[in-house]
């Protein structure tokens, strides 16, 4: 199921509008002056640079909010003066520059007539397309509940006025809840003590958990966003909670019902859309160049000592789910536990001669790029730890499982400090939690290509390397 994004929707519909525009524009001149026309270059330059403007003119209008797209007929008029106003700028513009003569005023009236047009048949069908969409399951605002009380009721008669049938309530979880109240608005669907809420979102898609509790229940609400924050999922407060301090929120809606958003999901939207196609893209490129590395290095490995040149091992990825991380066999056949609860040492008697060299130099990890590929990795992310690992570390270490809200990368933040090889201390593990913590809520692509070439240029080897 594609997860729920306004952002992609947003891009997409503003994406199709600067397509019309150009567009609109370009067959209104062919129609009214002919392709042959001799003032062609003006009227393509004027036609791009409108263009811009009227999109810079929606943004303004603030005619690029999913409310705007999913209720086009309540925003016809400003689309009709963001439009209009772009169009009458560029003509008074035109006229005290004194180059109104070399463009058509029919072809401008013409423009501004087809593309209005377009606009409103474009809006109209994303109007459709999406409650298309989420009649079947396609497009769907998977939210949960915490709090059964009385803000919960009013939270549930918000949507329901709205009847916005991408917004679904799937779940509700307290420890004092009161059915009755809900039986008829959420029938079959999930109910549970709030300590269930963790489990049942890592088996679940969940895009949204609202907190509907009484402002007054300040340290409890406290607990629980503490307790979630290792979840990838927005954290929103549907109470009104005026005297409640807890990082910087902002104000926010689902359907009509106002929010405050306390934790957002690192990689949503359009950002998730950039990191996916970041990884996919240099993953593919990487796997063709280093194609013959690979396979000279899976020789030498099987030349060197018995055994497959590759090497499975679970960890704790992307929402603490377990996976298999792909690495060159770098350990005598049999010598290292596939689930890794001995860490190595260094000069380990079971490591083998290439084996040394690939550690030293980290190409051994280089197989995971096939877990780019396969998506249970990224390029650049928080390293996996082996399970045993996290199982150690987690119950004494702040917000461990916070660095699983991203998925996990070949090389990150931390290894490109110096942060690698084995783990012995609370105190070594806390700051590679809290390098992770700080690439996951400062992401960017500049971030990354930072990271790569930082990785090229000092990461590859190290002392901890081994």
């Amino acid at each position: 199921m594609v997860p729920y994004s306004e952002a992609v929707i947003i891009a997409a519909v503003f994406t199709v509008d600067f397509l019309i525009l150009i567009l609109t524009g370009a067959a209104s001149f062919v129609v009214i002056l002919g392709v042959e026309n001799a003032l062609l270059s003006q009227h393509f330059s004027a036609c791009v640079m409108i263009s811009i403007g009227i999109v810079v003119s929606n943004f303004l209008w603030k005619l690029d909010s999913f409310n705007a797209i999913s209720r086009p007929v309540g925003f016809v008029w400003r689309q009709v003066l963001s439009v209009g106003v772009v169009f009458l700028l560029f003509t008074a513009v035109a006229f005290f520059l004194k180059i109104s003569d070399q463009f058509s005023r029919l072809w401008l009236l013409s423009w501004f007539a087809s593309s209005l047009v377009l606009f409103g048949v474009h809006r109209i069908v994303w109007f459709f397309l999406l409650h298309w969409l989420a009649r079947h399951g396609r497009f769907v605002r998977r939210i949960v509940l915490i709090g059964g009380g009385a803000e919960a009721d009013h939270f549930l008669d918000g949507l329901d006025y709205e009847s916005e049938p991408w917004n679904r309530v799937i779940g509700v979880f307290d420890d004092r809840i009161q059915r009755e109240g809900f039986e008829r608005r959420l029938q079959s669907k999930k109910w549970g003590k709030v300590d269930d809420v963790i489990e049942f979102c890592r088996r679940n898609r969940v895009d949204d958990i609202v907190i509907t509790l009484p402002w007054t229940a300040n340290k409890r609400i406290g607990e629980i966003i503490e307790k979630l924050m290792e979840l990838p999922i927005n954290i929103r407060l549907g109470s009104n909670l005026e005297n409640f301090i807890y990082s910087t929120p902002t104000n926010s809606a689902i359907g009509n019902v106002k929010t405050l958003d306390i934790v957002f999901h690192p990689l949503d939207g359009w950002r998730y859309a950039l990191k996916l196609a970041e990884d996919k893209i240099l993953a593919f490129i990487l796997i063709i160049l280093l194609s013959p590395i690979l396979l000279i290095v899976a020789i030498l490995i099987r030349l060197d000592s018995p055994g497959p040149a590759l090497f499975r091992q679970p960890r704790h990825g992307f929402n603490n789910k377990e996976f298999f991380v792909y690495k060159f066999r770098t350990m005598k056949e049999g010598a290292a536990p596939v689930s890794g609860e001995d860490q190595t040492l260094r000069d380990d008697p079971r490591i083998t001669r290439i084996g040394a060299f690939l550690r030293s130099t980290s190409i051994d990890e280089l197989p995971q790029i096939l877990n780019v590929l396969q998506g249970t990795m990224s390029l650049i992310g928080p390293r996996p730890h082996p399970v045993p690992l996290g199982d150690e570390f987690a119950p004494v270490v702040t917000r461990y499982f916070a660095r699983h809200r991203v998925r996990p990368g070949i090389t990150g933040w931390a290894q490109v400090n110096g942060l690698r090889g084995a783990v012995w201390e609370e105190a070594d593990m806390r700051k590679r939690v809290d390098h992770d913590l700080y690439y996951i809520d400062n992401w960017s692509i500049g971030l990354d290509i930072k990271i790569l070439v930082m990785t090229a240029f000092r990461g590859i080897v190290g002392e901890n390397a081994y």
